[in-house]
Order: structure tokens, then C-alpha cells, then sequence
């Protein structure tokens, strides 16, 4: 249930991203191919707090939710419903860092998706630092180019990505991503998120 709630907290960031229009490292990796709203965490020597918004548990009948039921089932060490409809649970840190892992792995597995996707056949590689705070999209330019207004959507959809990991770390979102021509390493554009959403808005 974890793996789907992650799912819906990305549909959620984006969701909530484009409504309101704005956002609440180095150590490359390489794929082939504001915690406002959202999760709110807090640490202590031997466990983490983890508090869900309600919209991670849509489509479930939370009249009969039963909160001990839940957090045995996902091996957290407690579960509380909140007024507004939130869930606080409290897990170990290993567990934290095994959401984490999840996490990553999603955002990873968007990103390899990207490179491998029949729409946009120009994006080459896709690098970035371990917490997705910066990303480089290697891209075939005359593809690029003649994709036109769909590729400008391509920086957008990589920060919401990233804003997922960052979310359920419970660290502002910011990404600051290059587009680079595969071909000679240039750098064709350059944007920073959410600075341009604030801009832009």
C-alpha cells in the first residue's frame, strides 16, 4: 500500500503544484534510459514521524480504517488519524530509510521511463545528484528543437519528480535542472524549480 501511496503523492504534488503555481548536491548518478500539503516529519534519536495528508489515502473507507490495523500491517510502530483526516505514524529509522529507497526508486524508474518513452525520443539520459536537487537531461538537440512547445514541458515533469523525494524527506523542493545537447555537452537551457513557477506566477 506504501508503493501506491507514493504514487498518489506524486499525482498529488502535481496536482497541487499547478493549482497553486508555485513549490512549497553533486554526487552524480546516471540513468540509461515544501513539505507544505504534504509530508511533515519529525526526528528523534530512535524513530520518525511521518504525518500523510489525507489525499494519500483516497479511495479508502477511513469509517473503518483502523489505525493499529494499519501501521502493523505496514510495520510502522503506530498509527494516529488526525482531525483533518492526515495520518501520523511513527516508524524506525530503518523504516524511514526504507520509504526513502522507495521513493527513490519511483523517481528513478519516471526517469528511465522518460528516456525510454515513444513521445520523447530526443531525451538520451537523464543524471542526477542523489537527492534530485539537480538534474541533467542529455538530449539529441535537433529532436529537442523540433519538438517544440511538448518538450517544454520536459524540465516541469522531471521537478515534479524530484519534488516526490523531496516531499517525503521533508526538505524544500528545488531542482535545478540543464538540458544538454548530447552531441557536444553544451547546455541549451537551464531552469530552476520552483523560482520559475514563483516568476512565471
Amino acid at each position: 500500500m506504501f508503493k501506491r501511496a507514493i504514487s498518489i503523492a506524486l499525482a498529488s504534488t502535481m496536482l497541487l503544484l499547478i493549482l497553486s503555481g508555485c513549490g512549497g548536491g553533486n554526487n552524480a548518478q546516471s540513468s540509461t534510459s515544501s513539505s507544505g500539503g504534504g509530508v511533515e516529519l519529525d526526528e528523534n534519536l530512535l524513530s520518525v514521524e511521518i504525518t500523510m495528508p489525507a489525499s494519500f489515502f483516497e479511495g479508502t473507507d477511513m469509517s473503518t480504517f483502523d489505525p493499529q490495523a494499519y501501521a502493523a500491517e505496514q510495520g510502522f510502530k503506530k498509527a494516529v488519524v488526525n482531525e483533518d483526516g492526515s495520518i501520523k505514524v511513527t516508524m524506525s529509522k530503518s523504516k524511514h530509510r526504507e520509504i526513502m529507497a522507495e521513493a527513490a526508486k519511483t523517481v528513478t524508474d519516471a526517469f528511465d521511463s522518460m528516456v525510454k518513452a515513444e513521445d520523447t525520443p530526443y531525451i538520451t539520459a537523464i543524471d542526477y545528484s542523489k537527492d534530485f536537487t539537480s538534474v541533467k537531461i542529455s538530449v539529441d538537440k535537433a529532436g529537442y528543437d523540433a519538438a517544440g512547445f511538448a518538450a517544454a514541458f520536459v524540465p516541469f515533469g522531471v521537478y515534479l519528480q524530484a519534488a516526490i523525494y523531496q516531499m517525503f524527506a521533508n526538505v524544500e523542493a528545488h531542482c535545478d535542472i540543464q538540458i544538454i545537447d548530447a552531441s557536444t555537452n553544451a547546455v541549451i537551457e537551464s531552469v530552476v524549480y520552483p523560482d520559475a513557477m514563483n516568476s512565471a506566477g
